[in-house]
C-alpha cells in the first residue's frame, strides 16, 4: 500500500497512511508526503506513515519520506514513521527518512523521535531514520534521534540506527541515555557498504535490504528497484589455492513488488583478487565492479549495488611431535622432533624440547619429552600442535667377573671380584663370591668361583652379566707330595723301649708330586741302602695306602710304615718301631 500525497493534516491522530492501525498489520507499505498537524486541540499522535501502532499491531518492510510538523498546545507525541507504538505492538525492516520539528503554542509535554515519539511496552528492531529532529521553542519536549520516549519493561530496540548530525547531540532515546540496540551514524558511515553491512548484525541483505552505497543509505528491495551484486566470500587454510571467484545477485526483479511480472535483467560483474597460495594469514578483498544501472527487458531501470566479497586465509594446522627415544643409563639424550605441515619453502628452526630423562644420572624408565616455542621464518601463519613424545631409559651392560686368584693347599681362599660398566660414580655394594675350593680342606686343583646377586643403591639401572671365575689350590711347597707338606714332623711317644739308632727312608707319591721323607737318630745309611721304600712296597711307585718298610742301622727291617684313619693324622706316612715309638711326617 502507499500514499503519495505531498501533504496531510488532521487531529487527534495522523499519519501519512494510516492514523491508528489497532491491532492490524502493515506491510510492504510507504508513504511519500508530508504529514502536518497545527490546530488540534487536546493530546495529539502525528507519524509520517502512522499515527499510532497499538495493540499488538505489527509492521514490517515500510518506510516514510515525508517531513512531519506538529504546532499544537497538548501532549504531542511525533515520530518520523509513527508518533507513538504501544502495548505489545512490533516494527521492524522499516526506515523514515523525513525531517521532525515540534513548535507548540504553548509550553507543553511532548517527546519527538526520528523515528517514533513513543515506545511504550513494544519492540522496534532492524530499522532506521536519517531525518532532523528539532524543537523550535523551548518547552518540555524530550528529542531523540530515533526514539522520543522509551517506556516499559517490553520496550526495547534492537540493532537500529539514526543518522547523527554534525553538532547535534541527540542520543538514541531521547528519555535513556544508556539505552541499548541504538547507534548513531554519520552519513559517511550510513553509506560505507561493507562498514554498514558488518555493523548491522541481523540484518538480512539477501532478501530484505538492499546494502547502502555511495549516495544512497539503506533500502528494501520490495519496495525499491536496486540489485545488489556480491560478491563470494570463502575461507582457506595458509597455502591453499583459492577457489574460482564468483558472485551472487539479490533484489532485482525476483524481489521488486512494483516491477513488471516475468521480468529480467542481466549483468556480467568483473571480479578480482590479490590472494595468492603465498600470502600470509589475513583478510583478502574480492572486488566486484560493473554497470552503475542496468534496465530490464520490460524497461525497468534498476540501480546496481556492488558488494565486494572476501577470501579469509586462516593459519595452516602444524603438527610438531617430540620423537620417541631411547638411550643407555648414563648417557646424555640428544632430543629431536618432526614437523608435519609446513608450505611455501616456510621453516622450523629451532623448538624447545624438554624431557626430565635427559641428563646421564636419570633412572632407568620411561620420561614425557615436551615441545614448545617454535621459532623460524613463516611460523605466523601456522596454528601449532605440539605433541608429546617418550625418552626411554634402559638399563647400561655390567659385568661382574669372580677374579681368578690361587691358594695354597691348606689355606683359606680370599675371593674378590671386578666390575665393568660402572657410571655416574655408582659402586656395589656386595656380590655373592663362592667357590667349592674356597675351604682350607679343598684338595689341589681348579675350582671355579662364581659371582651373583650384586647389590647397591643404583644396580636397578644396570643389566648385570655374571661372569666366573678360576681358584687353583696348589700343593704346598718343601718337597712333600703329601697334602698338609711342610709341617713339622710330629712324634707319638710310645711305651716301650726306642732303639738306639735306626734309619728309615721313604717315598710316597700323592696328587701328581713326589715329596721325600727322610727320618732317624743316625744320619748312616744301612748297607744295601738302594732298596728303598718304593722298591720295598712292591710297585717302584710308592703311592697308595699300604705297608711300607723301615730298616734299622745293620740294615734289617726296623719297622713298617703305614697311612693311618686318624683324622689328625690324614695323609700323613707314619712307621712304628719294633717296641718302641710311631713316627709320622707329611702333616
Amino acid at each position: 500500500m502507499a500514499i503519495t500525497a505531498y501533504s496531510i493534516s488532521g487531529q487527534a491522530y495522523v499519519g501519512g497512511l494510516v492514523g491508528q492501525a489497532f491491532n492490524t498489520t502493515i506491510s510492504y507499505s510507504y508513504a511519500l508526503g508530508d504529514v502536518a498537524v497545527t490546530d488540534a486541540d487536546g493530546s495529539v499522535y502525528v507519524g509520517g506513515l502512522v499515527g499510532a501502532a497499538a495493540t499488538v499491531a505489527k509492521i514490517d518492510s515500510s518506510y516514510a519520506k515525508g517531513d512531519v510538523f506538529v504546532a499544537t498546545a497538548g501532549e504531542k507525541y511525533v515520530g518520523g514513521f509513527a508518533g507513538s507504538i504501544d502495548n505489545l505492538s512490533r516494527v521492524s525492516n522499516s526506515y523514515a527518512w523525513g525531517d521532525v520539528s515540534v513548535s507548540p503554542t504553548v509550553a507543553s509535554e511532548g517527546y519527538a523521535g526520528g523515528f517514533v515519539g513513543l515506545l511504550d511496552q513494544s519492540s522496534l528492531s532492524y530499522s532506521y531514520s536519517t531525518g532532523r529532529v528539532s524543537d523550535q521553542t523551548l518547552d518540555a519536549t524530550t528529542l531523540g534521534g530515533l526514539v522520543g520516549k522509551m517506556n516499559g519493561s517490553q520496550a526495547f530496540v534492537l540493532n537500529s540506527f539514526f543518522l547523527q548530525y554534525s553538532g547535534s547531540s541527540l542520543q538514541g532515546v531521547g528519555t535513556d541515555a544508556d539505552a541499548t540496540g541504538v547507534t548513531g551514524l554519520t552519513q559517511a558511515q550510513f553509506q560505507d557498504t561493507e562498514g554498514f553491512m558488518s555493523l548491522a548484525h541481523g540484518w538480512d541483505f539477501q532478501n530484505i535490504w538492499a546494502p547502502p552505497s555511495s549516495g544512497y543509505y539503506p533500502e528494501l528491495y520490495a519496495l525499491s528497484p536496486v540489485v545488489a551484486v556480491m560478491a563470494g566470500s570463502q575461507v582457506v587454510s595458509y597455502g591453499d589455492s583459492a577457489s574460482a571467484l564468483a558472485s551472487n545477485q539479490y533484489g532485482g526483479v525476483d524481489r521488486y513488488l512494483l516491477g513488471q511480472e516475468g521480468d529480467s535483467l542481466t549483468l556480467d560483474p568483473t571480479l578480482s583478487t590479490s590472494y595468492g597460495a603465498t600470502n600470509d594469514v589475513g583478510n583478502y578483498a574480492v572486488s566486484v565492479s560493473g554497470v552503475s544501472s542496468v534496465t530490464s527487458e520490460k524497461g525497468v531501470a534498476y540501480r546496481v549495488v556492488y558488494v565486494d566479497g572476501s577470501v579469509v586465509v586462516t593459519p595452516r594446522a602444524l603438527t610438531i611431535t617430540a620423537d620417541n627415544i631411547s638411550k643407555i643409563y648414563g648417557d646424555l639424550a640428544s632430543l629431536s622432533y618432526s614437523v608435519s605441515g609446513l608450505v611455501n619453502g616456510d621453516q622450523i628452526s629451532a623448538v624447545t624440547l624438554a624431557s626430565d630423562g635427559t641428563d646421564g644420572r636419570d633412572d632407568v624408565g620411561s620420561y614425557v619429552i615436551s615441545a614448545s616455542d617454535a621459532s623460524g621464518t613463516g611460523l605466523s601463519n601456522y596454528a601449532i600442535t605440539y605433541e608429546t613424545g617418550t625418552l626411554t631409559v634402559t638399563p647400561r651392560a655390567l659385568t661382574i667377573t669372580a677374579d681368578s686368584l690361587s691358594k695354597t693347599y691348606g689355606d683359606l681362599a680370599s675371593l674378590t671380584y671386578s666390575a665393568n660398566g660402572l657410571v655416574n660414580g655408582d659402586e656395589i655394594g656386595d656380590v655373592t663370591l663362592v667357590s667349592s675350593g674356597a675351604n682350607a680342606a679343598a684338595a689341589v686343583g681348579d675350582y671355579a668361583v662364581h659371582a651373583s646377586d650384586a647389590s647397591g643403591a643404583d644396580m636397578a639401572n644396570y643389566s648385570i652379566t655374571y661372569m666366573d671365575g678360576v681358584l687353583s689350590v696348589l700343593a704346598k711347597s718343601g718337597g712333600n707330595d703329601s697334602p698338609g707338606a711342610g709341617r713339622p714332623l710330629p712324634s707319638f711317644p710310645m711305651a716301650g723301649f726306642i732303639p738306639s739308632e735306626f734309619y728309615a727312608k721313604s717315598f710316597y707319591q700323592g696328587h701328581g708330586q713326589s715329596i721325600a721323607l727322610q727320618g732317624g737318630l743316625s744320619g748312616q745309611s744301612p748297607s744295601g741302602e738302594a732298596s728303598d721304600a718304593a722298591s720295598a712296597a712292591g710297585d717302584g711307585s710308592g703311592s697308595g695306602a699300604g705297608s711300607q718298610l723301615a730298616y734299622g742301622s745293620g740294615g734289617e727291617v726296623a719297622g713298617e710304615m703305614s697311612l693311618t684313619d686318624d683324622p689328625l693324622l690324614t695323609g700323613a706316612v707314619c712307621f712304628s718301631g719294633t717296641s718302641s715309638a710311631m713316627i709320622c711326617s707329611g702333616l
